[in-house]
């Protein structure tokens, strides 16, 4: 089991305290370096994201956004923009709502109705 670590963040002016696993810690920290932002601020971006999920959770979404990001784009896409910019942009990627062709589709939307025709007795 991985043991969580508390730490203490200021963001928007306001104190909280966050879960993350050490790793999930160190993510962010490489993030931060990256993009040349503090972590503080990191969150602030994250949290000004106005999703209905939990500030812990969507940073570690955001976390394995970002890596994802990271390892799928060409280096060239990724040398454009650094910073709040790019997390910005990566954030408004995450964050937005999906278009309605991209919106998953039931199970019973996929399957056929069966034939139910009235049969004599």
């Amino acid at each position: 089991m991985t043991k969580l670590v508390n730490k203490v963040v200021v963001i928007n002016e306001r104190r909280t305290s966050m879960r993350l696993c050490q790793s999930e810690w160190t993510a962010l920290e490489k993030i931060c370096f990256d993009e040349g932002i503090s972590r503080n601020r990191l969150i602030e971006l994250v949290e000004d994201c106005k999703q209905p999920l939990g500030l812990t959770y969507l940073t570690r979404l955001f976390t394995l956004f970002y890596f994802y990001n990271k390892a799928t784009q060409p280096q060239g896409v990724l040398n454009q923009s650094r910073g709040e910019n790019r997390i910005r942009v990566m954030l408004n990627n995450l964050c937005s709502p999906k278009s309605e062709a991209r919106q998953k589709v039931s199970f019973r939307q996929l399957r056929p109705a069966p034939n139910r025709e009235a049969k004599p007795y």
